[in-house]
């Protein structure tokens, strides 16, 4: 598709990406009456000055806060969502049940599966998408998932029918990828909240969309998502921050921020535990609340930095801008008003320098802290994820997986737990995302929480397997 603006447009208005319809729309860029007239042009093909494309265009962009790539991507993946119906539909004929199967095929690069004709035709084609375009590849499925299930954000009828539908598409996808539970989670989340939006739009239902198919589809999505967004303040792999001049006392809080890595060293995210001390001894920390936090990268239009904070109980998300001076390790956030915090962030925050500590009050942290580094920080991590409420799992710190060894035929791993020893092995072709593993991936060991059933999690993969799906013997 041309990435000529009016072309772009007239695909977005005749989908209704962005409202119901064109007073909607005229209304939510700001435009009067009169301007209902011009997108009615422009979605009949008939010819508007440059002026008025172009001072169209910059509102949409301001209004929903999208760049002029975004929109030419939307906007080819709705074109490719309807060809891509049309041609299944000349291939399957009208009247039988075919999308699922056929929506499964293609989630899951299954090409083979799909009727002969689109195979031959389109198969090396949406290969090639996936590969060079992954975002247009899965906006296109959002799409033609959206228009074939008959998902209308914009009816009473369909606003009420739309959570059950969108539940009942995670329980789908959850049989096409059984490991990943992340994705299952993180899909019902969104639906309960970035869903559930009064104001919801097929843009909005894309984008959430085609990132709920990536996260199941790609087993390192949450990896890219991390290496694309995440900033790294380049402190190390673990830190404590205080507030400035904080000395150590009965009820002092301390921050302990852990890296959730990714395979470049200046991104990723963090864990963050608040840990209090309950009275003067140095090894009374007990975790208060657990969060994740994610400081996003700049925005180059905006030349704004965010800090996206996630409360791991609750699920609640909040934001916060952030500034960072590398040279005195102070971290400044900022609330639009005190309302805003809803956590009780301190606005600012000192890293401490564990290995060359200079002011009395930070030598007295840095020997108090390094201690707990070494003795409980993984202890405060599992307790910090088994306090959400949104998870499924437990935790358990008394397995200990000691080693993990791929090879060509099988993945086998090393578990402790008492004492006792045990060697699990599976063939490295069970499971797709295998064939991107790597030994140095954290693993732990979970209890599901309904059943009991014990399962060996790759925790920055989000994928889980139960203990049933290795052969299991001692070592």
């Amino acid at each position: 598709m041309k990435n000529e603006r009016s072309e772009v447009l007239y695909i977005l208005f005749n989908n209704c990406v962005f409202a119901k319809n064109d007073g909607k729309l005229a209304a939510v860029l700001g435009y009067g009456k009169n301007s209902r007239t011009t997108i009615s042009k422009i979605k009949e093909g008939i010819a508007v000055t440059d002026k008025t494309i172009n001072d169209i265009w910059k509102k949409l962009c301001d209004t929903f806060f999208m760049s002029d790539e975004e929109l030419c991507v939307v906007a080819e993946s709705v074109a490719l969502g309807r060809n891509l119906l049309s041609e299944l539909q000349g291939c399957y004929g009208v009247g039988k049940e075919w999308f699922d199967d056929a929506f499964a095929a293609l989630l899951t690069e299954n090409y083979p599966a799909l009727p002969k004709r689109f195979e031959k035709v389109l198969s090396s084609n949406l290969q090639d998408m996936k590969q060079r375009a992954s975002e247009i590849y899965y906006g296109m499925l959002a799409y033609a998932y959206i228009t074939y299930k008959n998902i209308i954000p914009y009816t009473a009828a369909g606003a009420r029918g739309l959570h059950t539908r969108l539940y009942g598409m995670n329980e789908m996808l959850a049989k096409l990828f059984p490991a990943n539970s992340r994705a299952f989670t993180a899909t019902q989340r969104a639906i309960e909240t970035d869903l559930a939006d009064e104001h919801l739009n097929i843009l909005k239902l894309i984008y959430n969309l085609r990132a709920i198919f990536a996260n199941y589809a790609e087993e390192d999505y949450f990896e890219y998502y991390l290496r694309g967004k995440g900033h790294l303040l380049e402190v190390g792999d673990d830190s404590f921050w205080v507030y400035p001049n904080e000395k150590f006392a009965a009820g002092s809080v301390v921050y302990y921020f852990s890296v959730i890595a990714t395979k470049s060293k200046l991104r990723g995210a963090y864990n963050v535990m608040k840990l209090c001390a309950a009275n003067e001894r140095r090894d009374s920390f007990q975790l208060a609340e657990s969060y994740n936090f994610i400081f996003l990268v700049a925005n180059d239009r905006e030349h704004t930095q965010i800090l996206q904070i996630t409360d791991y109980k609750s699920g609640t998300i909040a934001y916060a801008v952030y500034s960072y001076d590398y040279d005195t390790r102070v971290l400044e956030l900022e609330f639009c008003d005190d309302s805003k915090n809803i956590f009780a962030l301190p606005r600012v925050m000192k890293c401490i320098e564990l290995d060359e500590p200079k002011e009395r009050d930070e030598k007295v942290w840095a020997n108090i802290l390094g201690e707990l580094l070494k003795d409980r920080c993984r202890n405060f991590i599992l307790e910090a994820v088994n306090s959400s409420v949104e998870s499924e799992y437990v935790y358990l710190n008394e397995y200990s997986v000691t080693n993990v060894i791929i090879d060509r035929k099988n993945v086998v791993l090393f578990i402790e737990n008492n004492g006792q020893k045990q060697c699990f092995t599976i063939p490295v072709d069970a499971y797709p995302f295998f064939a991107k593993l790597s030994p140095l991936e954290f693993v732990s060991v979970a209890r599901l929480k309904r059943s009991g059933e014990l399962f060996v999690c790759w925790n920055n993969l989000g994928q889980y397997l139960p203990f049933s799906a290795f052969e299991v013997e001692g070592c």
